[in-house]
């Protein structure tokens, strides 16, 4: 039952990890047109562009959302400014009430631009602008306790929770045996996470500049679908490691007695919960959250996720 449950979870795990894949990867030309609020203009409405850059001279007053693209904000927006792969340019006399999210891009402030809430930039600050209050013009700080940082964490932490869940129902014996080869050789999955990790960026430097395109940008999609695969797995195999590091019980007797924690499922929740925990802690949770990442490719490359079979048919001569 489980190994066809197995079979079936696997093209609708694909299908998710192309569409992902497919936002960050098609070209720049694929784009609409340009959606702008020229100067002197006012909109009462909040702006959301999907792979449409943004451009705001005028006044918005409620919040602009850009998916997949760029915003250029010369202009004042009354609500929050939040960004997803793309960059954030801040016009000289630009004014953002609120917050201001830039995930997976670059913040470029210049002159004397100015934002009156919280900064979340996990990538790349160059200029300079002021935070309210400031008169100061200095480089970018994301705060390491805002709200915003907080509720992004934990929004993350739900959907891996999700998918925590998902995976060991499918297939709890896998990540069962996963988790007890983690814990048995964790110096070898390390080390096997980071050659595989290597790899992959290596492969994907190949198939960018030594590959035709039309050949090199299906290839790249399907590297990522599988270390998106090997990552998710192998981060629930090591959230069971955790868990049963943390949980288990001293004797059969106490396992028999118990009414919680007992089941793969609440194992897993229990070492999600940890890791969510560290992973809240400012600089030393990204580190945590990279080496966990390591262990977690390693375990689902060696044991080929969980299944403990060779990758490559062994050779016999024929009878």
């Amino acid at each position: 039952m489980s190994s066809r449950l197995t079979r079936a979870a696997i093209p609708l795990l694909t299908l998710t990890a192309l569409f992902l894949s497919g936002l960050l990867i098609l070209p720049a030309g694929a784009r609409g047109e340009e959606k702008r609020v020229p100067a002197g203009s006012r909109q009462t409405d909040d702006i959301f562009s999907f792979r449409d850059d943004v451009e705001v001279s005028g006044v918005v007053f409620g919040s602009v959302q850009v998916l997949a693209a760029s915003a250029r904000i010369s202009g004042r927006v009354a609500g929050d400014l939040v960004v997803f792969g793309g960059d954030v340019e801040l016009g000289p006399d630009a004014r953002i009430d609120g917050d201001v999210v830039c995930v997976g891009g670059t913040i470029r402030g210049l002159g004397d631009a100015t934002i009156g809430g919280d900064v979340f930039a996990p990538g790349r600050a160059a200029g300079g602008f002021r935070i309210a209050g400031s008169r100061t013009a200095r480089a970018l700080e994301a705060k390491p306790f805002s709200l915003i940082d907080v509720a992004l964490k934990l929004s993350l932490l739900l959907i891996w929770l999700c998918a925590a869940i998902i995976v060991t129902l499918v297939s709890g014996r896998e990540v069962r045996a996963s988790s007890v080869e983690l814990r048995a050789s964790p110096f070898h999955t390390f080390v096997l996470g980071l050659v595989a990790f290597t790899s992959f960026v290596l492969t994907a430097i190949v198939f960018t500049y030594l590959i035709p395109y039309l050949i090199g940008i299906p290839l790249i999609i399907a590297l990522l679908i599988f270390a998106l695969m090997a990552k998710i797995y192998g981060m629930i195999a090591l959230f069971h490691a955790v868990g049963t590091l943390v949980a288990r019980p001293r004797s059969r007797d106490e396992l028999g007695r118990r009414r919680w924690l007992r089941g793969d499922m609440a194992l897993v929740v229990v070492g999600l919960l940890i890791m969510g925990l560290l992973r809240m802690i400012p600089v030393v949770g990204n580190i945590i959250w990279i080496g966990a990442s390591l262990f977690g490719i390693g375990v689902a490359v060696g044991t080929k996720f969980g299944r403990r079979e060779p990758w490559f048919l062994a050779w016999q001569p024929a009878a």
